[in-house]
């Protein structure tokens, strides 16, 4: 690892974060990705993120727009990506609490799941909007680091 890494966010991204220079990070740059919303410059064979802004945003991928999201999900399956994580702004238990669909809430978990085993990429709920840039940018810098040490 010679080098600090950029983070990419996919200029298609609009209310994401932003990820400023640090010890382990040279910063932030919009690039276009062709799948998934955060990666690593010259990098993006180690890992991508996709971000959800909430279950109602995942709800819609899992309803309406289920054919898109699972295409999606095949795009960075089939890229061979050594780490890939969906990454929610929201509680778990919301799936349970939210109002805007007509999905039932056990279909919403058990497609979920059947997301995870099928494609094993992991849901991660992370709360909120803070936590989930917390652990987007833990999940890029450690994959970065970690596949440079060989433990991945």
């Amino acid at each position: 690892m010679n080098e600090l890494p950029f983070i990419i966010k996919d200029t298609r991204e609009k209310s994401g974060y932003n990820f400023k220079a640090s010890k382990n990070c040279a910063g932030m740059i919009d690039e276009k990705l062709d799948f998934g919303d955060y990666a690593i410059k010259d990098h993006l064979d180690i890992v991508v993120i996709e971000r959800k802004a909430s279950v109602t945003e995942l709800c819609n991928n899992i309803g309406r727009e289920r054919e898109r999201f699972i295409r999606e999900l095949q795009r960075i399956v089939d890229s061979g990506v050594k780490r890939k994580y969906v990454v929610i702004e929201d509680h778990y238990s919301s799936i349970f609490r939210q109002r805007y669909t007509k999905i039932n809430p056990t279909a919403i978990f058990e497609s979920i799941i059947g997301f995870q085993v099928e494609f094993d990429i992991p849901f991660l709920f992370a709360g909120n909007k803070p936590n989930a840039h917390r652990v987007t940018r833990s999940l890029l810098l450690k994959s970065y680091k970690y596949y440079y040490q060989g433990r991945i």
